[in-house]
Formats: structure tokens, C-alpha cells, sequence
């Protein structure tokens, strides 16, 4: 039945799809705009060439408003993941809906787990429509734009390089590191999620000003969750310090708190549900 609810969750959010897509499509946009203008004046940006005033008249203003509309559709995409599964848990579980989804064979923790599984990949894939639309702009910089694919390749290699000069994960290969950032960034996420989840299962029990309560309750939580973390993770962390083993004591704080925010929006959902 979890595999249904998560199923239904993806169908009813999938119109996040086309905002991916249009977030794409205006950095394709801006990069042909780019690279038909430095193409023209026979610069190459990245290689530090002829780039200054490439971009003028007519072309000046299609891409000013390109620009405008790709730093819009930023926003509004991480703006709609992140409130659209806020809205999703209240709507489904603490209002009016709420009447039908707790009358299905399901426990309270499956509920939850069935809005939290689509609002972390959804929002991990809003991050990486964001990264790839900021690499296709960077495609724009290269006369031609298909043709010296390696050569970006090539700088985009060296750029890593560069960039990840002073990291070391000792003994822990590529792949093994950015399984270690997946897996920091899912449990990062869960947390924020079920922090926000908890909060309102706690405040929407109340009888007036839920939403005024929940926000009270997000900050006791804050407030709790600092203290974990000053009492018991902050001293472990000042004793080690490796990158890799530092990113692994971050993930387990988040993991310790996003269980413990678990518990109590499956406890006051199953114990003290209010949907009046």
C-alpha cells in the first residue's frame, strides 16, 4: 500500500516536471543568445579572449530578459518543490482530505513516509535541473557550441580539480565520496522535511491558531535540536579533523533528528489527529 501512496504522490506532483523543463529551456536560450554574439566577435570567454561588449542592441535586451526569466523560474522552482510539499502533508493529512487518507489501511509513519520520499527527490532533482541549466549557460561561452565539447569537458575537469584542491577523503575513492555527499544531502533533506512535518502535526492538534502553533513548535525544535548538537556532536566534531569523517557526523546528527521529528508527527497524527 506505501508503494501505491508513493505512486499517487509522484502522479499528483509531476507538473514539477515541467518546471525542470522550462528552467532548461530558458538556459538554453541564453546560452545560443550567448554564443551566437561571442561567436560573431570571434571571442571565447572562458579562454580569455575577446569577450567584452559582445553582447549589444537587440540581443542586449532579448537577453536581459532571459536572464530575468531564468533568475524567476530559479526561484519559483525551488519555491514550488519546497511549499508544494509543505502543502501536500497539510492538505492530505491535516485537513479536509485527511477524512479519506486516514481511513485507508496505511499507519500514520507510512502516511508520512509517502510525502516524504517524493519531496526529497524532487527536490534533489530541482537541484540538479538547476546545476545543468548553469552548465548549459556555460556552454554559450564557447564559439560553436557543439563542436569543442571535449575542450569543455576539458576545463570543466580542470575547474574540479582546482576546486577540490584541500578536500581529501582519505582511503574513499571518487565514486565513494560523492555517494558519502548523496547520502548527507538525503538525510539533510529528510530532516528539513520532517522538522516541518512534526511542527505542524503538533500544532494542526490544537483547536485554534494552528498554523501560529506550528510555527511555535518548529522553533522549540530548532532550539532542541541546537542543543544536541552544542551538547553532544559539536564536542565530536572539534576532535577529528577529517573531511570525510567530519560529513559523516553531520549525517548522523541529521539522521538522529530526522528520526526523532519521525516519531512525533507519527505519534500526534496516530494520538492527537485534529481535523476539525
Amino acid at each position: 500500500m506505501l508503494g501505491k501512496l508513493i505512486k499517487h504522490e509522484f502522479k499528483a506532483t509531476k507538473s514539477m516536471l515541467l518546471i525542470f523543463a522550462a528552467l532548461l529551456g530558458m538556459a538554453a536560450v541564453i546560452a545560443v543568445i550567448l554564443g551566437i554574439n561571442i561567436a560573431a566577435k570571434g571571442g571565447d570567454a572562458l579562454a580569455g579572449g575577446e569577450s567584452s561588449d559582445v553582447i549589444t542592441g537587440t540581443s542586449a535586451m532579448i537577453m536581459m530578459l532571459a536572464v530575468l526569466a531564468f533568475a524567476f523560474l530559479n526561484i519559483f522552482t525551488f519555491t514550488s518543490v519546497f511549499i508544494g510539499a509543505i502543502n501536500r502533508f497539510r492538505t492530505n493529512l491535516l485537513g479536509n482530505e485527511g477524512y479519506l487518507m486516514h481511513t485507508l489501511p496505511v499507519t500514520p509513519a507510512q502516511h508520512i513516509a509517502a510525502k516524504l520520499i517524493p519531496a526529497i527527490v524532487w527536490t534533489i532533482l530541482g537541484i540538479i535541473a538547476a546545476l545543468a541549466s548553469y552548465a548549459i549557460i556555460m556552454l554559450g561561452f564557447i564559439p560553436g557550441i557543439g563542436a569543442p565539447l571535449p575542450e569543455l569537458w576539458n576545463r570543466g575537469i580542470d575547474a574540479f580539480s582546482s576546486a577540490g584542491e584541500g578536500l581529501i577523503f582519505p582511503g574513499a575513492q571518487l565514486a565513494l565520496a560523492a555517494l558519502e555527499l548523496l547520502m548527507s544531502a538525503v538525510v539533510a533533506l529528510a530532516q528539513f522535511y520532517l522538522h516541518i512535518y512534526a511542527s505542524m502535526a503538533v500544532g494542526y492538534s490544537l483547536k485554534n491558531h494552528r498554523a501560529a502553533a506550528s510555527v511555535g513548535v518548529f522553533i522549540v525544535l530548532s532550539i532542541a535540536s541546537g542543543l544536541l548538537d552544542s551538547a553532544i556532536f559539536t564536542p565530536l566534531s572539534n576532535a577529528f579533523d577529517n573531511a570525510s569523517v567530519l560529513m559523516n557526523l553531520e549525517t548522523l546528527y541529521s539522521a538522529v533528528c530526522a528520526a526523532g521529528f519521525y516519531v512525533i508527527a507519527a505519534w500526534f497524527l496516530d494520538r492527537r489527529l485534529n481535523l476539525q
